[in-house]
């Protein structure tokens, strides 16, 4: 903005008397555009907005051993900060110990192929197998 500044000073001192307004609605147009666009990414992180491929997450999740099912999968975020909230269904014999073994894994695995992804908290439910995805 600086540069348009200094080349209106020139333009007018060169006889461009116009210059002037072009240059100001140069600046003031450029003011909005950066004014919306800090807005914008203020009011996704401000709502909380979701992160969008749940399928993908529950695809990851499904795959990590020991998960015999996953369900009310949320996120939260934008960007490269990402939340995700994730049930995971295993076998209702096995013990603390290697129910917090496959939790971890998962958050593993999440944070491994979603980078985005800054933290994931991991339910773990004891039940029937069942596959993931909505609903379920």
């Amino acid at each position: 903005m600086t540069l348009g500044v200094i080349v209106s000073l020139v333009l007018i001192g060169l006889g461009f008397p116009e210059a002037d307004p072009i240059a100001g609605i140069v600046v003031g147009l450029v003011v909005a555009r950066t004014g919306f666009m800090i807005i914008r990414e203020s009011t996704e992180t401000l709502v909380d907005r979701s992160y969008s491929d749940i399928a993908a997450i529950e695809k990851i999740v499904s795959g990590v051993e020991g998960v015999d099912g996953c369900h009310e999968t949320r996120t939260r975020g934008a960007g490269n900060n990402v939340f995700v909230d994730i049930h995971v269904v295993v076998d209702p014999a096995l013990s603390v110990e290697e129910a917090h073994l496959i939790a971890d894994r998962v958050e593993e695995a999440i944070k491994k192929d979603l980078p985005e992804v800054v933290d994931v908290v991991v339910h773990i439910e004891p039940g029937e197998k069942t596959p993931c995805g909505p609903g379920k």
